[in-house]
């Protein structure tokens, strides 16, 4: 049996995380990572993952992320939602609808 991956370990742990996937240059990653910080003080009760997709590939690779930034939902270390995209509307509504 594999073992779990960083991801699920730490997701079962705790009751929610939000993992922020993006590319290092990429201006949408960029306008979008302060709001993305900002969120972090709304929701204390979510553990806030940036990850780069150039430094933790299989990471990328193994949640399946197409395109960044994406922003998965995971409860209990289960996928529960995913975002992809800058807008900080839908951002927000995807908390909501997903946390």
């Amino acid at each position: 049996e594999a073992s779990p991956s960083p991801i699920q370990r730490g997701g079962s742990r705790l009751r929610w995380h939000c993992s922020s996937f993006h590319g290092g240059d990429d201006y949408p990653c960029k306008i979008i990572k302060p709001f993305f910080h900002s969120l972090s003080e709304k929701y204390p009760n979510v553990l806030f993952l940036e990850i780069d997709r150039d430094d933790c590939q299989s990471v990328a690779k193994e949640r399946e992320v197409k395109c960044m930034p994406t922003f998965q939902f995971l409860k209990k270390g289960q996928k529960v939602g995913e975002f992809s995209g800058a807008n900080k509307e839908k951002l927000e509504d995807a908390f909501n609808e997903f946390v």
